[in-house]
């Protein structure tokens, strides 16, 4: 079991100098490390100088509500404007970006007409159509809709997570299309 100690007290002057210094330092290693080694000996001089407590568990609503808060935060940064996580295979044989950045960045060269590309792997595709194009951005989009499915079907899966347990090991991870 894990515990945590808060509050170093002493009541008397039993443990004042060298006592009082090791009582210390071994309070401080414990607040670094957050565990109390399970040596009865040092149970023994740890408990007659400190206030020991379970730590905080949190109930069922809460560990939801912190997932659910995780998942926002995560769906978020890839909803960011430069995200060089966001990576498909295009049907077109190479890795894109596929960010908003990516996306206008292609609406851009659609609206000049310019044919050169550059992907994820900056290898450039001077070949490219204006038919290629527009498939690298309908790409880009169905992947930004894949990664919005993704998050409500985690969000359903978290809400009907039973325990603090099953909500603790719940893994969010988001999943990009490959349309190679």
């Amino acid at each position: 079991m894990i515990l945590y100690i808060h509050n170093a007290q002493w009541d008397d002057n039993e443990h004042s100098g060298i006592n009082a210094r090791v009582l210390t330092d071994t309070y401080n290693m414990l607040c670094d490390y957050h565990f109390i080694p399970e040596d009865p000996e040092f149970q023994e001089i740890v408990n007659s100088g400190f206030n020991i407590e379970e730590p905080y568990m949190p109930s069922l609503a809460e560990a939801k509500a912190q997932k659910l808060t995780e998942l926002n935060s995560l769906s978020s940064e890839l909803e960011q404007t430069e995200n060089k996580n966001i990576v498909v295979t295009s049907s077109l044989g190479f890795r894109i970006n596929a960010d908003p950045k990516a996306k206008r960045n292609i609406d851009t060269l659609i609206e000049l007409g310019v044919h050169t590309f550059r992907d994820y792997d900056n290898e450039n595709h001077s070949d490219m159509t204006t038919d290629n194009l527009k498939t690298i951005k309908r790409e880009i989009s169905m992947n930004a809709v894949n990664l919005y499915n993704q998050k409500w079907v985690m969000e359903e899966e978290i809400k009907s997570l039973k325990t603090v347990e099953e909500v603790n090991n719940y893994r969010i991870t988001f999943e990009m299309l490959n349309f190679n």
